[in-house]
């Protein structure tokens, strides 16, 4: 299959809302905001979710995304570690070397960046069930688990996953 990875534009961020909405229906708060306000006026409300630095972008082909891929920063681990976030690839375009085109580029923004891991959250979710076994095989370990209040409260039993890969030795 044939596709281009491009930065996120303005003009394509209801198509990426779409597709981010259908992949992740259970989304939390911050995850259902982060692509709605990045980029906008109120793109400060992700700072308050600890995310710095972001930026995305579109695996696109025949002028459609078919996938998305980010990168930011956190507070707490800014000069170490960049965090892999906003990855997702259309149901239809999946099994086509698209996802692992995209965390190749990810992995590959990350190391010239000169960071030590790169770092990312995921879940129990079955909806997740195949990114786990995709960031198993490209190096990302799992280096701790929580289920949060909230998620108990509701009854789910869905707990977030928290993975590892190490890009660099420490200077």
């Amino acid at each position: 299959m044939s596709f281009d990875i491009v930065p996120f534009e303005e003009t394509r961020r209801e198509e990426v809302i779409r597709l981010v909405d259908r992949v992740f229906p259970s989304q939390g708060l911050v995850e259902r905001l982060s692509m709605r306000v990045f980029q906008t006026r109120w793109d400060w409300l992700l700072k308050l979710g600890g995310i710095r630095d972001g930026r995305f972008w579109l695996a696109t082909k025949d002028d459609a995304v078919i996938g998305t891929v980010g990168l930011y920063s956190t507070p707490k681990d800014a000069a170490s570690a960049l965090w892999l976030g906003w990855f997702c690839v259309s149901p239809e375009a999946r099994g086509q070397k698209v996802g692992q085109a995209l965390i190749d580029f990810a992995v590959g923004n990350a190391s010239a960046e000169k960071r030590q891991f790169l770092r990312l959250y995921t879940s129990t979710d079955p909806n997740e069930a195949a990114a786990q076994s995709m960031y198993a095989r490209n190096g990302f370990g799992l280096v701790g688990e929580s289920r949060p209040l909230l998620w108990r409260f509701a009854g789910s039993p869905v707990k977030l996953l928290f993975r590892e890969r190490r890009l660099s030795a420490p200077a």
